[in-house]
């Protein structure tokens, strides 16, 4: 799964509990339903937490399109 821009905390109604418990779910075998996360963003968010590649990404003011 890859999160671009985005902290699903923030942006499922503040239900942190609820997205926190998705990235942690676990199969019947105890693999993660989502093996690898992968977050690209400007801020460190909450999701960081659960990443297991962190990407930088730029603001507007760093861009020159």
């Amino acid at each position: 799964m890859m999160i671009f821009m985005s902290n699903l905390a923030c942006n499922s109604n503040l239900n942190t509990q609820s997205v926190s418990d998705m990235l942690n779910d676990k199969d019947e075998k105890g693999e993660y339903k989502i093996p690898f996360l992968i977050v690209c963003d400007a801020f460190e968010s909450e999701m960081v937490n659960f990443a297991d590649l962190v990407l930088p990404d730029t603001t507007y003011l760093e861009r020159h399109d």
